[in-house]
């Protein structure tokens, strides 16, 4: 049996999802969406991508409500054991709130779904545009939903001389793929793996575009050794690699 035809007959029929589809060789899908990318302050078409190379890690299309449907079903699912990840999905927490969440991206579209098993609701966020902040959008609404007031950064000023104490190539511990990526100070601002920080004290930052995304570093002798970074529960760390 193709992984298509498996998907449909064993997991979209029986949860009634039926504007889910595979991608990879399916014509003419009703009100599927175009994805986009920012170019000279304006939107460009993404490069377009063969949907049968991301296979399972990405192949698939769907709705804001099929979506809920999956994740009410996932939400049955109980095995007793303690896990921070799993059935593809993270446990985090958001302001003492147990959250289940995961995020994707592919040419052109991004995308973020986010349950609260015991607040009994889902967020569902599907962007068609590179550049969307689909988890910031989710923490926003999510917060708005709870009542969580909205973080406040008080940004502080920080020398390029200073900022060069962080600079250099980090890789990722034990838990994630050990592949170098640079940490480096360009138009004045530190950035990791080119996305901009904001300083705001204690050798801690925020991502610019995402305010609940924090990276602390660990300095010693006058250079940072390692950093943490850290969202809503969710915690890696990166060690120098130099």
């Amino acid at each position: 049996m193709r992984y298509a035809d498996f998907l449909k007959t064993n997991v979209w029929q029986p949860l009634e999802k039926f504007d889910t589809y595979y991608l990879g060789k399916i014509k003419n899908v009703k009100n599927i969406a175009t994805g986009y990318d920012h170019k000279d302050n304006g939107f460009v078409l993404a490069r377009a991508l063969g949907m049968d190379n991301p296979f399972s890690g990405g192949s698939l299309g769907s709705s804001v409500l099929d979506m809920l449907k999956w994740q009410t079903a996932l939400n049955e699912i109980k095995h007793g054991k303690h896990t921070t990840y799993g059935y593809g999905f993270f446990m985090s927490n958001l302001n003492g709130h147990r959250k289940i969440d995961h995020g994707g991206t592919i040419n052109g579209f991004r995308a973020q779904l986010s349950a609260y098993p015991d607040d009994g609701f889902t967020v569902t966020v599907l962007c068609n545009l590179n550049s969307a902040p689909q988890a910031q959008l989710e923490s926003q609404v999510s917060r708005l939903m709870l009542g969580i007031p909205e973080i406040v950064i008080d940004e502080i000023h920080v020398s390029e001389d200073d900022l060069e104490i962080y600079t250099g190539t980090y890789k990722w511990g034990s838990t994630m793929a050990p592949v170098p990526f640079p940490v480096s100070v360009a138009e004045g601002t530190l950035r990791v793996s080119g996305r901009p920080l904001r300083a705001i004290g204690n050798h801690t930052f925020v991502f610019s575009n995402d305010p609940y995304y924090t990276v602390t570093f660990t300095v010693k002798d006058g250079k940072s050794i390692n950093f943490r970074a850290e969202r809503e529960g969710q915690v890696t760390d990166a060690l120098r690699d130099e």
